[in-house]
């Protein structure tokens, strides 16, 4: 029992206060990485999880800077005295020295939600990446290296992106294509058709608009034409 904090190694001052003129460790919760494990497996809100986490830091650290070091401080003791008594001895194998344990922040970092930056819809990821961590928001923001798409990879998005008529994006594939042309003659006869895009959205087609829509259409489509390609 320590008189005051005075006496208290500094190694370990910190996990100690004064109550009513008595020394005594702070008091805390015990809070396990199981617990964190568990609250994921729940998928818990991030408030939640993370709250979860800063407990269970805590408790390690305590845990790894007061009890393992009181621990170590009696295996060093202990080793040191070996020495001593085993001094000259020409038969006798030291053991390895004890080393103080150290807190593993890598073993905090599973936990902490990653959050992927957006990748360019004219990029792909690759494998390889860069983190950047916030161990006091419990966050790792990843950035994924990336390489072009290919032209034929970018013209598909874009096809599928389409072109804006009357507040609707009107695709370009070509199913949109060959289904604008079985309904062009029906809709120029004088009925209105709902067509419905790849893109997923509907445009009424009547014959007071289907002109304007072609001539905005008709050129987005063709200008990914090539000279052997109506992809």
């Amino acid at each position: 029992m320590y008189k005051s904090l005075e006496d208290v190694p500094v190694e370990i001052r910190e996990f100690y206060e004064v109550v009513e003129n008595t020394v005594s460790l702070i008091e805390r919760d015990k809070v396990l990485f199981d617990g964190v494990m568990q609250s994921i497996s729940l998928r818990h809100s991030r408030s939640v999880i993370d709250a979860a986490l800063r407990k269970a830091i805590e408790w390690d650290y305590f845990v790894v800077n007061h009890d393992g070091y009181l621990s170590w401080v009696d295996e060093l003791a202990l080793w040191e005295q070996e020495q001593l008594d085993n001094e000259g001895n020409e038969e006798y194998q030291p053991s390895t020295k004890p080393t103080r344990p150290v807190v593993d922040i890598e073993s905090y970092r599973k936990y902490y939600q990653v959050i992927i930056a957006p990748i360019s819809n004219i990029e792909n990821p690759l494998a390889t990446f860069v983190d950047t961590i916030d161990d006091d928001l419990f966050i790792i923001n990843r950035v994924h290296d990336t390489e072009p798409k290919t032209k034929a990879e970018i013209d598909t998005i874009k096809k599928l992106e389409g072109i804006e008529f009357n507040g609707v994006k009107c695709s370009a594939t070509k199913e949109d294509m060959w289904g604008l042309s079985s309904v062009e003659a029906l809709v120029r006869s004088g009925t209105p058709i709902n067509f419905n895009f790849d893109s997923g959205e509907t445009l009424l087609l009547t014959p007071a608009n289907i002109d304007e829509f072609q001539a905005i259409w008709v050129p987005f489509r063709m200008s990914f034409f090539t000279a052997t390609s109506q992809t």
